[in-house]
């Protein structure tokens, strides 16, 4: 279970001691495992932006349907009004989490 954030803490430090006592073989081939382990750990940190931007726009949407329903327009409008102010600045992951943010408010 906590194998991978061992992997991910061991492996660079062991590097970088090996950078001032072992060969350069071991060296190069702990600075190269380094790279791939951060490589893969940025990979997943951005698959998980994703994921969470994904959510809020299909729990968004759910939301604004029942507003819908109910016959509330203003506040589907506000909370398109919402993510109108937040995409300006070039955050679609911001955008999407107020617009979620908002039709929760208006839902509850």
């Amino acid at each position: 279970m906590y194998l991978p954030a061992i992997i991910l803490v061991v492996i660079p430090i062991v590097w970088i001691y090996a950078e001032f006592n072992w060969s350069r073989r071991v060296r190069v081939a702990l600075g190269l495992l380094s790279l791939v382990i951060v490589g893969l750990v940025m990979y997943s940190v951005s698959g998980v932006a994703r994921f969470y931007e994904s959510a809020w726009h299909r729990t968004s949407i759910r939301d604004a349907a029942a507003l819908l329903r109910k016959g509330d327009t203003n506040a589907v409008l506000r909370a398109f009004d919402a993510y109108n102010s937040v995409v300006t600045t070039g955050s679609t992951f911001r955008a999407s989490e107020r617009m979620m943010q908002s039709l929760r408010h208006d839902t509850h």
